[in-house]
């Protein structure tokens, strides 16, 4: 094992034959090298004069514990250790980045560093503004007796996901989407044709998404290298009565739905739809997602929308 070890002693010359007994305290095994400072305790072998200063200073940059008199295996770690301390937010090239034997990403403990203070917002709050739930422990029981969502969708029930959000872009960096085709309001396509769906994203690193089938907003929503939201995004169509309709949609049927598993080229992405659509009014409408399928998350109130939608309709042939 490699440490680095630096004694600092100071006694008078009459206690240098007394025998000294050096013990080192544990730290966490899973704090950061910097922060992994052994203590030492100095035992003389008889009480030394009070002329007499002894003064042991031992700092080992280790995370493993060693019996300087005596070397043996280390110890077991305790049962509960505390999260290393926070670091800066670095943005990570893909989703499988964050790997799961990270230490920090293996306690069970909540490190007291990252608990957050959000208030409940009464103070001076608007008219008919709700107050917020607040948490001393960053809400992490909050899913305590329900249906975990556990990487699975929620197709039968309800259920409650413990996952953080994640990181948040700038506002520099909320993502947008435009359709370039159809345009709203066209016309062209005709029934039971083929078409290809066109949709320009920016601010968005595209093509990165993860088994939806296991893995379901199983991990934080995570940043590039250049703050940008790492994930993917999907094309929706959905049949209407009218174009003019005012009644809500049935989101749980559509005509066309389709994960865009590619990155965008030159800022676009492109679905193909083979088989076309029935003669009708439809809309289109993009979803912009993290690499676990959540909404992707901005980091303030008031912004554009995300995602891009435009109603066209779908001619007869003939027609």
């Amino acid at each position: 094992m490699k440490f680095s070890l630096f004694l600092s002693v100071s006694f008078a010359l009459a206690t240098m034959a007394r025998p000294l007994a050096i013990r080192q305290v544990r730290t966490d095994a899973n704090a950061p090298p910097a922060a992994a400072v052994l203590a030492a305790a100095v035992t003389p072998a008889a009480v030394a004069p009070a002329s007499s200063v002894t003064s042991i200073v031992v700092v080992v940059t280790a995370t493993t514990v060693v019996n300087l008199a005596q070397p043996t295996a280390a110890p077991a770690p305790p049962a509960n250790t505390a999260a290393p301390a926070p670091q800066a937010n670095k943005p990570v090239a893909n989703a499988a980045a964050a790997k799961a034997d990270d230490p920090s990403q293996s306690s069970t403990t909540l490190s007291p560093q990252l608990i957050q203070k959000t208030p409940d917002g009464s103070g001076g709050n608007a008219t008919g503004q709700s107050l917020s739930l607040t948490s001393k422990n960053n809400f992490i029981n909050f899913c305590n007796e329900k249906t975990l969502t556990d990487g699975k969708q929620a197709v039968n029930g309800s259920t409650c996901n413990g996952i953080v959000m994640g990181d948040i872009p700038a506002k520099t960096n909320i993502p947008s989407a435009k359709f370039a085709f159809p345009a709203n309001g066209d016309t062209s396509i005709v029934a039971n044709t083929s078409f290809v769906v066109r949709l320009n994203v920016k601010r968005m690193q595209t093509g990165v998404f993860t088994n939806s089938s296991v893995a379901f907003l199983g991990a934080p929503q995570q940043l590039n290298k250049d703050g940008e939201i790492i994930g993917h995004t999907h094309i929706v169509i959905q049949a209407l009565p009218s174009l003019d309709s005012t009644e809500p949609r049935d989101n749980t049927q559509f005509a066309f739905f389709k994960g865009v598993d590619g990155a965008a080229k030159n800022g676009e992405v492109q679905v193909t739809v083979a088989d076309g659509l029935p003669a009708g009014f439809y809309t289109l409408a993009s979803i912009n997602t993290a690499a676990n399928h959540q909404p992707a998350l901005v980091g303030i109130a008031q912004h554009g929308h995300l995602d891009d939608m435009v109603y066209f309709t779908v001619k007869a042939k003939g027609k």
